[in-house]
């Protein structure tokens, strides 16, 4: 997913064109620069077409971490970014964190 986030906005002629639907902030988590993702989340959430990606990017997230240091790295920045206090204050005009994931309503696997 990183990859793909870094090619997208490589490509872009401005900044931010391109990507419109992704997650704002998550190439800043991609190249390790946990940082540098409040301010794009921020700008987001005041930018309609862009909301609602922001919006998701701060849900819960229950799917598996990869093994490696990496991931697990960029899974710990993500819920810090997740729980920061000013990114969670500017969402709650627009949207609210929900108490659960998304597959939480999935059926569960038979063994």
């Amino acid at each position: 997913m990183c990859r793909g986030t870094w090619i997208l906005a490589k490509g872009a002629q401005t900044p931010g064109a391109g990507m419109r639907g992704r997650a704002p902030g998550r190439l800043a988590l991609c190249m390790g620069k946990p940082a540098e993702a409040e301010a794009p989340l921020l700008k987001a959430f005041a930018v309609p077409e862009e909301r609602t990606a922001a919006i998701g990017f701060m849900q819960p997230d229950d799917s598996p971490v990869i093994p490696t240091a990496y991931a697990r790295k960029r899974r710990a920045d993500m819920d810090t970014l997740r729980g920061n206090p000013r990114l969670l204050a500017a969402l709650a005009p627009f949207g609210r964190i929900l108490p659960f994931t998304l597959s939480d309503g999935a059926p569960k696997t038979a063994k």
